[in-house]
């Protein structure tokens, strides 16, 4: 630790000015690589606590890894369930339920379950934990184990998801699925550039699910163009 005894205030800034203009090839002087190594041993700790910036840059090198391996992700989607009208979120939290009788007057009223949700935050991670699994399991396809049977998407090489709080709080899942058949970077730029009949079927492709006019985004593998 005596080595960060040199370090100031203004080595400190004259770093940070470095970090925010991206200029990592000017040299730096003894005491800004000081600070610089003080910087990586932080990233280091910091890289295993969620929502730090240092892993953040874990989880891109993670996605950037698959994407090489895999290839371009065939899917991105984001997995938010309605924890304000779950019938599931009140069984969690005790109360009793009739699964056989789950009609539209039997269904949560949406002030008591915000309600309840704002009082039992436990209750509502745990249900999102429940729902997140069962999709991948169920929609995926992933059993467990290095196991996938044909999900409801097709063959699921891989998949990589995020967590992340909403506004008032409850959780979602932004997700990247991989596909066999999938096409790679390399290889949709050689079909772009080989086959003329596939530039305006993509542009068609690219329109129709990234129009303006579109809600939801829930893009389909490019194979299937």
């Amino acid at each position: 630790m005596k080595r960060f005894d040199s370090m100031t205030a203004t080595k400190v800034n004259s770093v940070l000015d470095h970090v925010l203009r991206k200029d990592y090839s000017s040299t730096l002087t003894g005491g800004e690589k000081v600070v610089m190594d003080l910087m990586k041993e932080v990233n280091a700790i910091t890289s295993k606590v969620s929502g730090s910036p240092a892993s953040r840059v874990n989880m891109r090198n993670e996605i950037h890894g698959l994407n090489h391996v895999f290839g371009l992700a065939s899917f991105f989607l984001t997995v938010n369930p309605a924890v304000v009208f779950n019938p599931l979120v009140r069984f969690l939290s005790g109360h009793e339920i009739d699964v056989n009788d789950l009609l539209p007057d039997q269904m949560p009223n949406y002030w008591d379950q915000s309600i309840l949700v704002a009082n039992n935050p436990v209750v509502a991670a745990r249900f999102f934990d429940i729902f997140v699994r069962a999709f991948i399991k169920c929609v995926l396809g992933y059993q467990g184990n290095g196991d996938w049977k044909v999900g409801a998407l097709g063959v699921v090489k891989a998949y990589y998801g995020c967590v992340e709080a909403q506004g008032h709080g409850t959780l979602h899942c932004h997700m990247l699925i991989w596909l066999e058949g999938g096409l790679s970077p390399d290889t949709l730029r050689d079909r772009l550039t080989t086959d003329p009949s596939f530039k305006p079927r993509l542009v068609f492709y690219v329109i129709c699910y990234f129009g303006e006019t579109n809600t939801y985004i829930f893009t389909f593998s490019l194979q299937t163009i």
